[in-house]
């Protein structure tokens, strides 16, 4: 089933230029330009688990660690392509009954570097910046039954004040660096594309274990432990120094043999 969003970001704020963040050179590529725009919901999902809500955002470079806490959404569900070049988006949700304060407006600057007033910068993607607005959420927002959560006109009042929750990205797999283990959300779409797939990388669940090699040449079964023990200095001069004899040597340095003794014309032979 598809699913609309009833905001997509096409356009900056700033100078109402074209809000793409994946922006192809010029050439043969013109005719078949991939896009990503941002795209967020605001109404309240229609569905049995918590209810979370979008409270931080960030851009990464591809190298960094992905932060405490937060989810990476790193690739398109359909085709399965890169969001963003060299870049990751991040967010951070917290369940709802948890949170005072949720992101409530996310813009994108064309020329802009600094946030306006009120506003927080999440990082620059091909030298735009998005910026996100936090606000307080109101008391009776996202506290619906199941049987309710169908009854959301009466949330149209909400427009800009209501923050993005659960339904930002509905039904999408998520991972995490931390704690979180709840169902994440993303918030990046190409133009051909409903939402985003977070997929694991970097270090996440690579449990922490002993190489086997190592862990051979440290068990008590190893070979190595079956050699006899190293002896001591004393037990070594004993058993070689105090034994030796020194002929060999005694016989060098002996009188008949020293430099300062005459030679012995006897042993030459006569010509």
């Amino acid at each position: 089933m598809k699913k609309e969003f009833s905001l997509k970001i096409t356009s900056t704020h700033d100078d109402n230029s074209d809000a793409d963040l994946w922006k192809d050179g010029f050439g043969f590529g013109i005719f078949t330009r991939s896009v990503r725009y941002l795209a967020v919901n605001r109404r309240v999902a229609d569905t049995n688990g918590p209810l979370e809500v979008l409270t931080d955002l960030a851009v990464i470079s591809d190298k960094e660690a992905v932060p405490s806490s937060f989810i990476c959404l790193d690739f398109t569900v359909d085709t399965k392509e890169r969001a963003l070049k060299k870049k990751f988006l991040c967010a951070r949700f917290s369940p709802r009954n948890e949170a005072l304060d949720a992101v409530t407006n996310i813009i994108v600057l064309g020329k802009t570097k600094r946030p306006p007033r009120g506003y927080s910068l999440a990082g620059e993607v091909d030298g735009m910046s998005i910026c996100f607005k936090v606000s307080t959420i109101p008391e009776n927002y996202g506290r619906l039954t199941h049987s309710q959560s169908h009854e959301l006109d009466r949330l149209g009042n909400l427009s800009n004040a209501s923050p993005a929750i659960t339904g930002l990205y509905p039904a999408v797999n998520r991972h995490s660096t931390s704690d979180l283990d709840k169902v994440g959300q993303n918030v990046i779409q190409s133009t051909n594309t409903h939402n985003i797939n977070a997929v694991f990388r970097g270090i996440d669940r690579v449990p922490f274990e002993l190489n086997p090699l190592f862990a051979f040449v440290l068990s008590e079964k190893n070979v190595l432990s079956k050699l006899p023990p190293i002896p001591n200095l004393k037990a070594l001069e004993a058993k070689y120094i105090d034994k030796y004899n020194f002929q060999l040597e005694r016989s060098i340095i002996s009188p008949a043999t020293s430099p300062s003794s005459p030679p012995n014309f006897n042993n030459f032979n006569n010509y």
